[in-house]
């Protein structure tokens, strides 16, 4: 009987992508053993088989997790900047109303939103949304 000197194995996952239509991932692995003399190469080809099958299924995790990550964070950021958005939206319609405040005395009294001068540090004291 010829004796076997080297063993094969691959693995390989194929999955869907958890946010994108008609995207798949597939992380794939090959090893190769040679059989030294006395080994089983049964007992070898099940124990690279099995590593082999473990990194894959690793990996997969380590990328759906990263991919959720990924997700997470850009959901995140499309969320602050429609806050902002608003934010500086509210900020302009509230200047607006402000300068057409009408005094108590029925004269017309303009107001100029506040805002520190880079040279100087608020001390949280200031009556900046006082209009008179």
């Amino acid at each position: 009987m010829a004796r076997i000197t080297k063993v094969s194995v691959s693995a390989g996952r194929t999955f869907n992508h958890p946010h994108e239509s008609y995207s798949n991932l597939r992380p794939q692995v090959h090893f190769e053993a040679e059989i030294q003399e006395g080994e089983d190469h049964l007992e070898v080809a099940k124990q690279l088989q099995a590593q082999a099958e473990g990194l894959v299924e690793d990996h997969k995790r380590a990328m759906l997790q990263s991919i959720e990550e990924l997700y997470d964070m850009g959901v995140k950021q499309a969320r602050i900047a429609g806050l902002r958005s608003t934010i500086e939206r509210a900020q302009r319609d509230l200047d607006e109303a402000r300068k057409s405040l009408p005094a108590p005395n029925g004269l017309m009294v303009k107001v100029d939103t506040w805002e520190p001068r880079p040279d100087e540090e608020s001390d949280g004291n200031e009556d900046k949304d006082e209009p008179f």
